[in-house]
């Protein structure tokens, strides 16, 4: 008796393979993998589907709307919950204490997407471990209050340029002021950390400005793509960006060895003085001593001028949007300036004076400020006696919920200086408030930025009232932004200035 045997399709042995394949590599990373997938198991999330995880939420995210869909997330699934982007763990919340616990902690990087923030070589904003610490080390000493305070004349100076500078919009039927602001900080930036005065501001030049606000706005919509990194390469999109850097890139290099030639001379003079100091001297000084290159220094420099730039007119230029919108808040801030500044000018030593001013700068903080970021555990950390994060788990802190969680806000959603009055910053639990980051890798210029803000915001008001044909939301979070940083409004910096 003939017994026929069908003959066996290769097509099916393969896919028998790649199917035993699969499973296998499968079994051995929740093995391998165990006591995250425990973790994982142990808090709530949306549904994961295999290998592509929860990936079908981030679907349709962009720079703006992204903040919206954090919104959502975290009000169906309060405080901490997680998510698998492919195969890769994630752990979302706006909760204090994993915040604190993870900020706090030694056993963390920043998130694999920073990556794209990296120049010519990597920075302290995308370095990771050692890398990072020498150059926070090497940094940490220019933010010292005594070598901040030696470019307070240089702030004065800028400001001045400013308040004169906006006197041409006075019968303009509203203008943004972003792009004047953002040339203000720019100037600052120069002299202060660099030793060059470009004078960006009389000369009108919005080169570097819109060059390197297009460049972060490129680098944003690029970070919650799903598009591999070639598909930036073969579309042209990465040429775009870098070209945009390298204009940058290019006055930066010229700056440096214009500080270079400076020093040298001096030194032959023998008037060098360690008095004198000012951020790029500390960058200078590793590089004679072999421990940074010019390329190292060059990348610090355009990350001061990308991030540090930007994020302070960002603030600026929402004070006197948000002021505008609220004449009634504008106006006492003008009262406390005026009384405390008797001669009509503001002086920085007058700065501490002006506690209102200063509320009025975190409230805004609160609301428009970086709205999350991201961190990589490379170690457990323990949050409390319950909760530990297993190495391996990928961190998106929302700082924007955790900023507007009504146990810590009276009014979350309202534009309410009061909750910086003195006493209510005292009642407030540690880590409520975190606009400069904590820890480790808190913000080294969070002094000298409020300080130039503080005398920006309070110099201007003290001479022009501002006003705007916007109306306020009765939800500041229901506003429509983008992200560039920090949160940019969709309908720009519009506003209308007249005399005091």
């Amino acid at each position: 008796m003939d017994i026929n045997i069908p003959p066996i399709k290769i097509s099916h042995i393969l896919w028998t393979c790649l199917i035993g394949a699969l499973l296998i590599r499968a079994f051995y990373r929740r093995w391998k993998h165990q006591k995250i997938y425990s973790f994982m198991a142990s808090l709530p999330g949306p549904v994961s589907l295999p290998f592509i995880g929860a990936s079908f939420f981030l679907l349709g995210i962009s720079s703006t709307n992204i903040c919206s869909k954090l919104k959502r997330f975290v009000k169906k699934y309060p405080g901490v919950a997680v998510f698998w982007e492919r195969e890769e763990p994630h752990l979302l919340t706006s909760s204090r204490e994993v915040c604190n616990a993870v900020l706090s902690s030694g056993n963390v990087e920043k998130f694999y997407h920073y990556r794209l923030f990296q120049f010519a070589t990597k920075s302290m904003f995308s370095a990771n471990g050692t890398e990072w610490r020498t150059l926070r080390n090497i940094v940490n000493p220019a933010f010292r209050t005594h070598v901040l305070m030696q470019s307070d004349d240089n702030l004065d100076h800028h400001v001045k340029i400013f308040v004169n500078q906006l006197q041409r919009h006075v019968s303009d039927d509203g203008f943004d002021i972003f792009v004047p602001v953002h040339l203000c900080t720019l100037d600052m930036i120069c002299d202060n950390m660099l030793g060059a005065r470009l004078c960006n501001q009389e000369n009108r030049s919005a080169l570097m400005c819109n060059s390197l606000t297009e460049w972060a706005e490129m680098t944003f919509e690029r970070t919650f793509s799903f598009w591999p990194d070639f598909y930036y390469a073969l579309s042209g999109q990465g040429n775009a960006t870098n070209k945009l850097i390298n204009i940058n890139h290019n006055l930066i290099y010229e700056m440096v060895e214009q500080r270079i030639r400076k020093r040298k001379a001096l030194l032959k003079e023998s008037q060098h003085s360690e008095n004198s100091r000012i951020y790029i001297d500390f960058l200078l000084d590793n590089l004679d001593a072999g421990v940074l290159t010019k390329d190292q220094i060059i990348s610090e420099m355009l990350e001061i001028f990308v991030a540090g730039s930007i994020t302070t007119a960002i603030t600026n230029a929402w004070v006197f949007k948000l002021l505008a919108l609220y004449p009634d808040i504008q106006e006492r801030a003008y009262q406390e300036i005026k009384e405390n500044c008797v001669d009509g000018e503001v002086r920085l030593n007058e700065l501490s004076k002006l506690i209102y001013t200063e509320m009025i700068i975190k409230e805004t903080l609160r609301h428009v400020g970086i709205p999350f970021t991201g961190r990589y555990i490379t170690e457990d950390v323990q949050v409390d006696e319950k909760m530990t994060i297993p190495a391996g788990m990928n961190l998106l802190i929302c700082l924007h919920e955790l900023h507007h969680d009504p146990k810590y806000w009276q009014r979350p959603g309202k534009f309410y200086p009061e909750h910086f009055s003195p006493a209510n910053e005292k009642a407030r639990p540690k880590g409520a408030f975190i606009p400069f980051m904590s820890g480790p890798r808190v913000c080294p210029g969070n002094k000298y930025a409020m300080r130039s803000m503080k005398l920006l915001v309070a110099s201007t008001l003290l001479r022009y009232k501002f006003s705007t044909d916007e109306k306020p939301t009765d939800d500041l979070r229901d506003m429509d932004h983008r992200l560039v940083f920090m949160l940019f409004p969709a309908s720009g910096f519009n506003v209308k200035i007249q005399h005091r």
